[in-house]
């Protein structure tokens, strides 16, 4: 969508350069200058606590000010954001946010925060992507859902899975994480569908438990959870032709300008000590220590802000047993390319997904 919107704005900058210069003799007083994208400031999905019965929140870093607001999306429209909210991404002017336990996806104007729409589906949704016009949501019913908030028209996938989690959309493809099956256990696919009508065009074989997936616009980054005990977390490359390879061990990452950030645990199940958080170069395969995580009491996700090489890490706080705190506020800490912290902030409970606005100079 992004590379549309830019070939779009330059073709309308050609457009009015050449008939501001129709003596060709005559210089050029009105030279094409390319749009400079650069990112103003980050939306958090915070996810709550379902088992403690506390709802999901919006929160949103204003980089100007370097203020962060919280429980924007309740104060504006005067209602919660909804249960388990788990992923966001921006479209069209949008911030499209699934909430798990109500079933629905929630359409708000990113300036705003007011609802535009509100999307109720018959299964619970999870994460979303967007290509083509649609937005793609995976759901807890094994169904792959399009809809195009322009034309209203809604398509669904037959099954393909169990509990499908992360989404991503790459040349016209979409790859889900077959994640886990209602008795938990494990599934070894992520699935590629369609875009345009979600048929099946094939299941591509990782590692037990998919649960992160991400592009670069080439190629596919998928983290497999593992099973919690035998098996431990990793991150694989998917390419073009669906072959996988093994990257690296990892529990969480981001990709962007040619570097993966992740953090890789000794023990998966307890994330609050022996983790170490490394930095991979993609295309000379150098991989380094990134920061010593002294500020990071228990790590959740990683984002990474492209436009400004900011890299933030999302962390719950220690509870008295040496666990994440999933019941308190959470904060998510600032970093440059260097590993130098920049700052931190205080957000919601369970600090989830990390969306950055961007507009063009």
């Amino acid at each position: 969508m992004k590379t549309s919107k830019l070939l779009f704005l330059l073709a309308s900058l050609t457009f009015i350069c050449s008939c501001n210069n129709d003596d060709e003799s005559a210089p050029n007083t009105n030279p094409i200058i390319d749009p400079i994208i650069v990112s103003t400031g980050m939306y958090v999905v915070n996810e709550g606590n379902f088992y403690a019965g506390i709802d999901g929140s919006l929160s949103y870093l204003d980089y100007a000010s370097n203020n962060l607001s919280n429980k924007v999306f309740q104060q504006i429209n005067g209602k919660s954001l909804g249960g388990t909210p788990d992923d966001g991404i921006i479209f069209k002017n949008m911030l499209v946010i699934p909430a798990t336990d109500e079933k629905i996806v929630w359409f708000i104007d990113a300036q705003t925060f007011k609802i535009i729409e509100q999307l109720s589906l018959s299964f619970q949704p999870r994460y979303v992507t967007a290509g083509m016009d649609c937005v793609y949501i995976s759901t807890y019913n094994g169904r792959v859902i399009s809809y195009n908030p322009d034309t209203k028209e809604t398509k669904t996938s037959d099954v393909i899975g169990a509990c499908l989690e992360d989404i991503v959309f790459l040349n016209d493809f979409i790859y889900v994480c077959n994640s886990f099956n209602p008795d938990y256990t494990y599934n070894t696919n992520v699935v590629k569908l369609k875009a345009s009508d979600l048929s099946k065009v094939a299941d591509i074989n990782v590692v037990c438990n998919p649960t992160q997936i991400e592009t670069d616009g080439n190629v596919v980054y998928v983290l497999s959870s593992g099973d919690y005990y035998n098996i431990t977390p990793i991150i694989q490359l998917i390419d073009a032709n669906d072959n996988v390879k093994k990257i690296c061990s990892g529990c969480s990452f981001t990709i962007g300008n040619g570097m993966l950030f992740y953090y890789v645990a000794s023990d998966a199940l307890n994330l609050s000590s022996g983790i170490s958080y490394k930095a991979l170069n993609l295309t000379t395969a150098e991989e380094y220590e990134f920061i010593d995580g002294k500020d990071i009491e228990y790590p959740d996700r990683i984002a990474f802000d492209s436009y400004n090489n900011f890299i933030y890490f999302s962390s719950f706080h220690l509870s008295e047993y040496g666990y994440g705190d999933y019941n308190s506020p959470g904060y998510i800490v600032k970093y440059d390319m260097n590993g130098k912290k920049l700052d931190s902030y205080n957000v919601g409970a369970g600090p989830k997904t990390m969306i950055f606005k961007t507009s063009y100079q």
